[in-house]
């Protein structure tokens, strides 16, 4: 199965996949990435792009510019934009829960 490899800065808010590599041509960026604990082959998810990259990797959420996303190459895994959509559709669900709830409440 052929990978699909992107930088971080191409991934959309909700989309995940693993980190393929670091391509930084400073070494001590990449040093800083992986201090940071951002190594090949962890997963990866982007949780906001604006005003900067903010990314979860486990359980550690870290914001980057945007060079720095430029230079972490990802590996897309297959139903990421699954995993999007099913996101969105429970949060909008959440909504219409509360909503209905505070209708149904007497007042």
């Amino acid at each position: 199965m052929p990978v699909n490899v992107v930088t971080l800065a191409n991934l959309e808010v909700g989309q995940h996949g693993r980190i393929f590599s670091l391509t930084n041509s400073n070494p001590n960026k990449v040093r800083k990435l992986l201090a940071l604990g951002l190594y090949p082959g962890l997963p990866i998810r982007v949780i906001q792009k604006f005003p900067s990259y903010v990314i979860q990797v486990g359980h550690t959420q870290l914001a980057v510019d945007r060079e720095t996303a430029q230079s972490i190459e990802v590996a897309k895994e297959p139903g990421a934009g699954a995993a999007c959509r099913r996101y969105r559709y429970r949060h909008g669900l959440w909504r219409r829960l509360l909503n209905h709830r505070d209708s149904s409440s007497p007042g």
